[in-house]
């Protein structure tokens, strides 16, 4: 690998790309309709271990992402065929009937709608990677990723303080689910809006079905992606523990404050990350976000060691959202250079990409669901899961970046 390839991403290409015409206003057009429709589904699944039966609310989330996982298999064929456009809306679609089935439970439909729920999960971000890379250049998809996440991590700050309202209020989980479905109808109708952007250019002829599919199978025989394996995994496994196991050992109210944390930690990793990258490289941003998951795992088990105070830990609500900002931080910075990574190493079949990402980050929500329907204990959780996870998925990043593909690189043929 000659070392000219390996540049920062502030520096020009010798050959300037042709920004897509509408593309960063697509970025914020999708933002905007992500924005909406996770204000409503991701506080409905914060919520739903307080409003029904954990174990019931857990199993749905498992089935949830193992669908997701399954379909991540043939969600670019959906987006092939549909376009990233329809393909969004028609999956949005999916998560609002999850949403109503949580207003009044009744459990073989609210563990259909689960099912339905993950088969749209696949096909809605397998299509939102994809429009992000027709939409970006390789020089500007680390600030578009970074403006995208910044923009949807916005439903972090905005569903935890609706819930806030309507629990001062003493309204029922039911007008509290119904009120969310309604937002994220929103989401849905603002995605409507995105405009056409030209398809990236592929050296190949248009393939079928069946070459989507086994596309999607073999990027795991590519070293990079094997690689960048176990920290996709704990994206997901991390993100299903401090947004669904964390919180039940919270009340209420702590509960919104500290997804209000999370929030903020989220909005200003997407955003500042983004572009950072631009100036030092991913390579420091990466290192950044170890730094703070590291930090969200220790300060999430301070929760557990009450010798240490005469309250009770779990009424201190700053222990909580220290853990949950710098979660959400250290998640938003990881997860941003992910994206921009994949968009430029696989920018000519970036649904087949974006869909391996969203089957492993899937895999890691299932096996991190289940685990705590077993092992409802935090130390349990962070110590003998996420954090070696954490350990061997920077190990496997760093390999990458040193032996096979550079993580400041800007640009590279496959």
């Amino acid at each position: 690998m000659s070392k000219d390839l390996v540049v920062n991403e502030g520096a020009p290409l010798l050959a300037a790309e042709v920004a897509p015409p509408n593309g960063r206003l697509n970025i914020v057009i999708m933002g905007l309709g992500f924005l909406f429709l996770f204000s409503g589904f991701n506080t409905t699944v914060n919520y739903l271990t307080s409003a029904i039966r954990s174990d019931i609310a857990l199993a749905s989330l498992s089935i949830l992402y193992g669908t997701f996982a399954l379909t991540n298999f043939i969600s670019p064929v959906v987006v092939q065929k549909l376009g990233p456009r329809m393909s969004m809306v028609f999956s949005a679609g999916l998560y609002v009937l999850f949403i109503l089935s949580a207003v009044h439970v009744i459990i073989p439909l609210y563990l259909v709608a689960s099912a339905l729920c993950g088969a749209g999960a696949a096909i809605l971000w397998t299509a939102q990677g994809t429009l992000l890379t027709n939409s970006s250049t390789s020089t500007n998809i680390g600030f578009h990723s970074g403006l995208f996440f910044g923009i949807f991590q916005i439903n972090s700050v905005v569903g935890p303080v609706a819930a806030i309202v309507f629990i001062a209020q003493n309204r029922s989980f039911s007008f509290i689910f119904f009120t969310f479905f309604i937002i994220a109808c929103l989401g849905v109708l603002v995605l409507f809006f995105l405009r056409p952007v030209p398809k990236k250019e592929s050296t190949g002829s248009n393939p079928g079905v069946f070459s989507l599919v086994r596309g999607s199978v073999y990027l795991f025989r590519d070293p990079r992606v094997l690689c960048m394996t176990l920290g996709v995994f704990y994206t997901g496994g991390s993100a299903a523990f401090f947004s669904a196991t964390f919180p039940g050992f919270m009340n209420k109210t702590t509960v919104a404050i500290a997804l209000m944390s999370f929030g903020f930690g989220e909005v200003a990793g997407s955003l500042i990350s983004g572009k950072i990258s631009e100036f030092i490289g991913r390579r420091p941003v990466f290192i950044a976000s170890l730094l703070f998951h590291a930090a969200a795992v220790v300060i999430a088990n301070l929760t557990q060691f009450e010798a240490y105070t005469k309250v009770q830990v779990q009424d201190v609500v700053i222990v909580f959202c220290a853990a949950s900002m710098a979660f959400g931080f250290g998640d938003s910075a990881l997860q941003t250079m992910l994206y921009a990574v994949i968009g430029n190493m696989f920018s000519d079949n970036s649904s087949q990409a974006f869909a391996w990402y969203k089957t492993i980050q899937s895999v890691g929500y299932m096996v991190s669901f289940l685990l705590a329907i077993y092992f409802h204990d935090v130390l349990v959780l962070t110590c003998y899961f996420l954090a070696p996870i954490l350990g061997l998925g920077f190990i496997g990043l760093f390999v990458m970046d040193m032996f096979l593909y550079p993580l400041n690189i800007v640009n590279m043929h496959k």
